[in-house]
């Protein structure tokens, strides 16, 4: 219940001023503004950076998917159009100052990314998938080409036990049959505003230095699909050409 001597102050108020209650609603306005300004901004910047890792995903998953249904000669030029592909597929992680791909003037892309083409070999040649009895062959992936900015070295990959190397090992579940193709892509997240902001003619300052900094940082994501054209060996996509686009290749 309102007290007698509260009441809205006017042009004809009588009485104490500490009893006024007109301007309150404002001046909780301004007290609580930096908070809900503080909570949008912080909650659009977690929305972006988890739609830019999910659009890193299907990035990988995207080209991987792609190569896996390709003839039995694959064009690095093809490759480096699909690498390109990236400013449409991951719009929250482009970088405007910087260029996707590497150039004679620009040595630092705004991402990097790996295409390996890796056969499985099985350990004891007479086993035969075919066959039911011995239908659990094991095989041990060989790197036969690599594409791009974030090249596997050729050789034997491991079994991943950790996620120290990526670029040494696979996952277990791509020891199967079928050759795989491998798609490493890394990319850094920026957030849309590095330093925090002010709101101008209003004098408030919003400092998102720890959200930033919990954000603001490289990620990698691996992507790998079996070839689905895949008849044994002969079939086995090629890599011809050595370069393409900035880009360079490692055929084993």
């Amino acid at each position: 219940m309102r007290s007698p001597w509260r009441f809205p102050c006017g042009a004809g108020h009588k009485g104490p001023f500490r009893f006024c209650e007109g301007g309150a609603a404002a001046v909780e306005f301004v007290l609580v503004f930096p908070l809900l300004i503080s909570l949008l901004v912080a909650g659009n910047e977690l929305a972006r950076y988890n739609r830019a890792r999910q659009q890193l995903n299907d990035y990988a998953g995207m080209v991987a998917y792609d190569i896996a249904g390709a003839s039995t000669d694959v064009s690095v030029h093809t490759l480096a159009e699909m690498i390109r592909r990236f400013g449409l597929v991951a719009p929250e992680l482009v970088d405007t100052t910087k260029d996707a791909w590497p150039s004679s003037t620009n040595t630092t892309p705004y991402f990097t990314v790996g295409i390996t083409m890796v056969e499985m070999v099985p350990i004891d040649r007479s086993c035969d998938n075919s066959v039911s009895a011995n239908y659990k062959c094991s095989y041990k992936p060989w790197v036969r080409w690599s594409f791009g900015t974030k090249r596997r070295d050729c050789g034997e990959l491991v079994k991943r036990v950790t996620s120290s190397d990526l670029l040494k090992s696979l996952p277990e579940g791509a020891f199967q049959p079928n050759a795989v193709v491998v798609v490493d892509v890394s990319a850094d997240y920026n957030p849309l505003f590095p330093s925090g902001f002010k709101l101008g003619g209003i004098g408030y300052e919003f400092d998102l230095s720890a959200l930033n900094a919990l954000l603001k940082k490289s990620y990698v994501v691996e992507s790998w699909q079996s070839i689905r054209n895949w008849r044994g060996s002969a079939t086995f996509p090629g890599l011809s050409g050595f370069s393409a686009g900035g880009w360079d290749s490692t055929i084993c």
